[in-house]
């Protein structure tokens, strides 16, 4: 069954780069990035401040998946 849908596609479907598909390597790398930023900054504030709990990383964790959702709909939408 599976032979028979990867015979059905085109050399051009089944390319990971074919005209017309977004790359979304840089975006992925961009949202990586602020969210592991925001992991360390946040990681960084506790053990600054020496809090028993880790409010910063846990606060700076969900803001930085929130700035990184952010960059992946102002990317695509490009």
């Amino acid at each position: 069954m599976l032979l028979k849908i990867k015979r059905s596609l085109s050399k051009k479907q089944l390319s990971p780069t074919g005209t017309g598909s977004p790359n979304f390597l840089p975006i992925i790398f961009k949202m990586i990035l602020v969210i592991l930023a925001g992991i360390m900054g946040g990681i960084k504030c506790d053990e600054y401040f020496s809090l028993s709990f880790p409010v910063f990383t846990i606060g700076l964790s969900l803001a930085s998946v929130a700035i990184a959702v952010y960059i992946l709909i102002i990317e695509t939408k490009r």
